[in-house]
């Protein structure tokens, strides 16, 4: 879903500096090239680290190390609803 946010903002004139994947995050201050980024997860099904291959200006930081997935929630998550029928506690 990140390679079509990608593409809507590429489209509207925007740019986008980085992605991610599970394993990590790459940085490229002149801007994701899409078609690599498409390339790479859609048809090759690579690693996010793999783009940095390509264009050796970007930057790779593994996940473990940026700690990007380890965000902590600064709002309470959103509640669920319930179904009709149901009683609250009973999802």
């Amino acid at each position: 879903m990140a390679i079509y946010t990608l593409q809507k903002i590429h489209q509207l004139g925007g740019k986008v500096i980085a992605m991610s994947d599970s394993n990590g995050v790459i940085v490229d201050e002149k801007g994701c090239n899409i078609e690599t980024i498409k390339q790479l997860k859609e048809v090759e099904r690579r690693r996010i680290k793999d783009y940095c291959d390509y264009h050796k200006h970007a930057k790779y930081v593994h996940a473990a190390i940026s700690g990007i997935f380890r965000a902590t929630w600064r709002c309470p998550p959103p509640h669920r609803t319930r179904s009709p029928g149901r009683t609250p506690g009973s999802w």
